[in-house]
């Protein structure tokens, strides 16, 4: 009998009952009247004494029950039609756990199943103020775990450096945050890691201080959005509590554009009577919640020796539930490193209500 000896990232293998994901290595068996299967544990050990159930995904109302004699070997009758063989069985070290194993069938080979146990994952994450982490995935695997208090644990990972993506959630709304990789042993040694959701935020508005909403925005009109002059008519800004804002007060504008006129209304990034400018890297990212109705476009006012220039960027739509939108600052800046932007203006071509909140920008 030849073996078929696999490693244990050479094949994944779905585990039914456990949604973190067991992931052991298998193997590959023969086409014929007859599958012979070996199952070893991960020191060489026969695992005598295993019941397993065979399925095809080829034969939807197919299966078989069988077991593993002394010397850890299997024998299944396969039907005609059969392509690949499906084997649960009982994961041997952790009780009531099971286990995958997805067999192509090829001509001429026998098969050794190594149940080899890979390296756990545990930790803890914390996420920025205002978000809850919900869970943990890796991308590629198809694993998910999910986050409780700030905790979580993967059961299997195979060797390697893994990417990690938390999703959380903040007031009913979802948004997703990489939390950098792991690096998994050969072996099947466990790791513990804690994460940070980095943000490194160094200007924010909230809008929760305000105490005059006409000063926190300055409207603005013009025939094109990037050619646009403050307006002496009524104001465009107002508060928005209680069930309409994103948490304690949010920026309400009401932006009365048209096909022949731009409207906007620009938020200052340095307070009136206040030196300096807002010094953003091209590296840097731009951020807000908001909802509402209309198509808005965000402006930056960029300051250069010649004064202010407009830099037109970031189209969205908005809609009646909160969403979170956010653009690198190169998307206005270019390959510029740094740039002082004197302010941040949202500018419509239609009638448009929006409400604003958490507008940020971080660095990383």
């Amino acid at each position: 009998m030849r073996l078929l000896w696999l490693l244990a990232c050479a094949l994944f293998v779905s585990c039914a009952d456990d949604p973190q994901g067991t992931r052991l290595s298998g193997g590959s068996a023969v086409e014929g009247e007859t599958v012979t299967a070996r199952l070893l544990d991960a020191e060489g050990a026969p695992l005598a004494g295993m019941a397993v159930r065979a399925t095809s995904p080829e034969l939807p109302g197919w299966s078989v029950d069988a077991a593993t004699d002394g010397s850890g070997a299997l024998r299944i009758a396969v039907p005609q039609g059969a392509r690949e063989l499906v084997l649960n069985l009982d994961h041997p070290g952790l009780p009531g756990q099971k286990l995958v194993f997805r067999i192509a069938l090829r001509p001429g080979l026998d098969t050794t199943i190594v149940a080899q146990r890979w390296g756990g994952l545990s930790g803890r994450v914390a996420c920025a103020a205002g978000w809850t982490p919900i869970s943990v995935s890796i991308e590629g695997l198809g694993i998910q775990a999910p986050v409780a208090s700030g905790a979580f644990s993967i059961g299997h990972l195979p060797p390697g450096t893994w990417p990690l993506t938390l999703r959380a959630d903040s007031l009913g709304t979802s948004g997703e945050f990489e939390l950098g990789t792991v690096a998994m042993p050969a072996g099947g040694a466990s790791v513990y890691r804690e994460f940070q959701v980095r943000s490194d935020t160094y200007f924010g508005l909230s809008f929760d201080g305000v105490a005059r909403w006409d000063s926190a925005a300055v409207c603005m009109f013009g025939s094109a959005p990037g050619s646009m002059s403050d307006s002496v008519l009524a104001g465009c800004a107002s508060a928005a509590s209680g069930g309409a804002a994103w948490s304690g007060s949010s920026l309400r504008l009401h932006l009365a554009g048209s096909a022949t006129r731009s409207a906007g209304a620009r938020l200052a990034t340095v307070p009136a009577g206040s030196d300096g400018n807002l010094m953003v890297s091209s590296r840097d990212t731009f951020a807000f919640m908001a909802r509402g109705t209309g198509r808005l476009e965000v402006v930056l006012g960029v300051r250069s020796r010649d004064g202010i220039r407009m830099a037109r960027s970031g189209a969205f739509q908005l809609a009646a539930t909160w969403n979170r939108h956010a653009w690198p600052a190169s998307a206005w800046l270019g390959s510029e490193s740094i740039s002082a932007v004197a302010w941040i203006a949202f500018v419509t071509e239609e009638e448009a209500w929006m409400v604003l909140d958490r507008l940020e920008l971080s660095g990383r």
